[in-house]
């Protein structure tokens, strides 16, 4: 019996989301406390139901771009902006990628040259 109790409490426990919007709310609620491997693993769930989330891509870039991982926050920013380009405006004027600004590869991917 106990073993059965416990088996319905862990059910209980698993986070359900109506949207993928209100997940990405739940992650980047993780993100800003700091659960930073938490976060990941939301904003992955996501992208592995809804790849072409554009919302979870900026997401992950932001968490890259805490976490000083360079490389994966261009790659998962270039991505959002591909699916979405008010994605760049939005990183304009977004603190979290502060580390970010001095690096001109950044620079590029938020003010590309007009041809």
């Amino acid at each position: 019996m106990y073993i059965q109790t416990c088996q319905r409490q862990l059910e209980q426990s698993r986070l359900t989301f109506l949207t993928p919007e209100e997940h990405y709310d739940y992650a980047i609620s993780l993100l800003n406390t700091g659960f930073y491997n938490d976060a990941q693993e939301q904003f992955g769930s996501i992208l592995a139901s809804h790849p072409e989330a554009d919302y979870a891509l900026y997401g992950l870039a932001l968490l890259d771009s805490i976490t000083g991982r360079a490389q994966d926050c261009l790659r998962n920013l270039a991505r959002a902006i591909e699916l979405n380009p008010r994605n760049r405006l939005q990183a304009r004027a977004d603190n979290d990628f502060q580390s970010m600004v001095d690096d001109p590869r950044f620079t590029e991917l938020l003010y590309p040259e007009v041809p």
